[in-house]
């Protein structure tokens, strides 16, 4: 008998260490709220990309660069899950990347829409098109995964994700 009651206080005791859906909810939108505030400045700057505004898209590229690297501090900061880091190094899988693309491929984006369209030759038009490609496809990729590993998430802690759009 003495073993039964051992056996059921082992048990309530472990089930209790497992985080509730709640928990992983919070957890997950914290996550999120960070992408967020990278994916929005990204957007912003591509619609400045697009519509070539000169006199703004330097000042944008600085301040892009500036929300990406807070965000990887923010994340680097948060604890892990239930002492698993697999979270908070998704996040940062993809966040390095937002840093990565911004760092080197938007840099030369920005590099092309400063020149004067008198200057452009049809290689650099070219290169432009390839490297904005490029940019969609690693942000794909990498979004992917995430997504992916997000999902898993959800469905360890019970939950169901919502589409904020």
């Amino acid at each position: 008998m003495k073993n039964i009651w051992s056996l059921v206080f082992l048990i309530s005791l472990l089930s209790a260490c497992k985080p509730s859906a709640e928990d992983a909810i919070n957890y997950n939108d914290q996550m999120i709220s960070e992408q967020a505030k990278v994916a929005t400045v990204l957007d912003s700057l591509n619609q400045l990309i697009k519509n070539k505004d000169t006199l703004n898209i330097t000042s944008f590229y600085n301040k892009t660069l500036e929300e990406v690297k807070k965000s990887i501090d923010s994340i680097q900061k948060t604890t892990d899950f239930n002492k698993e880091p697999d979270y908070k190094n998704q996040m940062l899988k993809l966040l390095k990347t937002y840093q990565s693309l911004t760092e080197n491929e938007y840099h030369q984006v920005i590099d092309i829409c400063l020149i004067s369209d008198s200057s452009l030759t049809k290689d650099t038009l070219a290169f432009l098109n390839k490297t904005l490609l490029q940019i969609n496809d690693k942000i794909s990729v990498q979004m992917k995964e995430f997504t992916h590993f997000q999902q898993d998430f959800a469905k360890k802690y019970e939950f169901s994700l919502v589409d904020s759009k």
